[in-house]
């Protein structure tokens, strides 16, 4: 009866997380660029527009970009490229 309760508490609290709070996906970070775009350039700044533009919420070539700009090796450009993702609210 225990595990009945717990599952019920988890599922509260997941069901009342609003739209906002849920992490977007790569398809809809894709979908929704024009928008998530700003949210790309608050944090790569070092990212020009046409950076940008030629992403176009693409997971691969945003985490080529990063790494490439800033100088990274492909694991902290993708972990980089990750904390972003989950960052985004939109």
């Amino acid at each position: 009866m225990a595990d009945a309760g717990k599952g019920a508490s988890w599922f509260r609290v997941h069901a009342s997380a609003g739209p906002r709070d849920r992490v977007l996906t790569w398809a809809q970070i894709e979908a929704k660029w024009d928008r998530v775009r700003v949210c790309a350039r608050d944090r790569f700044a070092d990212l020009s527009d046409r950076d940008l533009e030629r992403i176009r919420g693409c997971r691969g070539p945003l985490v080529d970009r990063v790494r490439k700009v800033y100088g990274l090796d492909l694991d902290s450009a993708e972990t980089l490229v990750e904390e972003w993702r989950r960052s985004v609210k939109v």
